[in-house]
C-alpha cells in the first residue's frame, strides 16, 4: 500500500480487504486461533469513540471497550489479542480522506468545494459518519465525478493521502506509529 511506503514503514504489511467489519473480525479471530499472533484488525469505528475509550498522549486507551459496547458489534477481545491489534479508521475511512484536501483534489481534479468539508485536524475524528458522508457528497457535487463513490474513489484517494496530515488525527497517528514498529511478516485484515 502506497500509504505505508510514504509513511516510511519499511516492513510493509500485507493488507487483506475483507469487505465488511463482521467478516474482518471473523478473519482476525480465525487467524489468531491458527496461531498468527502478528495479525491486526483495522476497521472503521463507525461512530465517535467515547471519551473513556479515547487514546491520549502517553496512554493507550481501550479500543476493545468501544467495539465491546457498540450496538451492532458487541465484540469481545479474543483470547491473546492486545489493544494494539485493534486499530480504527475513526470514524470511517472518509475521515482519513477528508484530512487531506490535496489528495481529494488529485482524484476529483476540479470543482471540489473545500468549504463544504469539516476542518482537518483532531476534531475530525469526533464527527459522525453521516456528517462526513454528507459533507463529502456536497464537496464533490460540482466535480466531473459529481458524487463520491466509495468503491470507485476511496482507495484512489487514500493512495494520495499524506501521512503527515494523517498524523494530526490521534487514532491515525497511533496506527501509523504501531505500523512503524511492526515486525516484517505481519498480515493484517482490513
Amino acid at each position: 500500500m502506497l500509504l505505508f511506503q510514504k509513511a516510511g514503514i519499511a516492513n510493509r504489511p500485507k493488507v487483506r480487504v475483507c469487505h465488511g467489519r463482521s467478516k474482518a473480525f471473523k478473519t482476525f479471530c480465525n487467524l489468531l486461533d491458527e496461531g498468527d499472533c502478528d495479525v491486526w484488525l483495522l476497521v472503521d469505528s463507525e461512530e465517535p469513540i467515547a471519551a473513556g475509550h479515547q487514546i491520549a498522549v502517553g496512554h493507550e486507551g481501550d479500543p476493545w471497550a468501544h467495539v465491546g459496547t457498540r450496538e451492532g458489534d458487541r465484540w469481545q477481545r479474543p483470547s491473546g489479542a492486545t489493544n494494539k491489534q485493534l486499530q480504527f479508521m475513526t470514524v470511517s475511512m472518509e475521515t482519513w480522506l477528508i484530512s487531506d484536501r490535496d489528495a481529494l483534489k488529485k482524484v476529483f481534479t476540479k470543482g471540489l468545494q473545500e468549504d463544504k468539508l469539516p476542518s482537518p485536524g483532531p476534531s475530525l475524528e469526533t464527527r459522525t459518519k453521516q456528517e462526513l458522508q454528507k459533507a463529502l457528497a456536497a464537496a464533490v457535487r460540482d466535480t466531473p465525478a459529481e458524487r463520491y463513490d466509495k468503491g470507485a474513489h476511496s482507495f484512489k484517494i487514500l493512495a494520495h493521502v499524506s501521512p503527515e496530515k494523517l498524523r494530526r488525527l490521534p487514532w491515525a497517528a497511533r496506527f501509523l506509529a504501531e505500523m512503524g514498529a511492526a515486525p516484517d511478516s505481519v498480515s493484517r485484515p482490513e
